[in-house]
């Protein structure tokens, strides 16, 4: 594996978002992919250090799980590995660094799993606000917070 070839794996994922505004974010954050110690066996590359915390995104082809090469990794050794995803922006999204984005939505979860979302993309902050009130005048309902911005799955 080199600097190259992850670098053009996440540009390939980026291919496929359909919110240019994401892209660009995404774009403004990522690091030059370069080998770190997060204290595994095989190698594992930073490729995104979040802004809002200590956690960053790294790629490892062996070490993490074959099947989940990329990984959020932070804590105060930065040897905490908190996830394991199959691409990219699955782990982007699980981080904070996406929580800058005005993507976030509220949706009310129905009895067979299916999200439906009930309020346009906004803020983060807000998107929860609106989550912890209807569960308060809803507590039957299931209420969440997420996002819907289209990429490859």
């Amino acid at each position: 594996m080199t600097a190259e070839t992850i670098a053009l794996l996440i540009e390939n994922e980026l291919t496929t978002i359909s919110d240019p505004r994401v892209v660009a974010y995404i774009r403004s954050i990522l690091v030059e992919p370069h080998i770190a110690d997060y204290g595994q066996q095989y190698p594992c590359w930073t490729v995104l250090k979040d802004p809002n915390s200590v956690v960053e995104i790294a790629y490892c082809d062996d070490g993490f799980e074959p099947k989940f090469p990329w990984g959020l990794v932070g804590g105060v050794s930065m040897k905490t590995i908190y996830d394991g995803y199959t691409k990219f922006l699955e782990a982007f999204f699980e981080s904070l660094a996406s929580v800058e984005l005005p993507v976030w939505r509220v949706f009310r979860v129905e009895p067979d799993k299916t999200r439906a979302p009930i309020t346009d993309p906004g803020e983060w902050d807000a998107a929860w606000a609106r989550v912890y009130e209807l569960r308060s005048s809803d507590p039957t309902g299931r209420y969440e917070c997420g996002h819907s911005v289209e990429y490859g799955r």
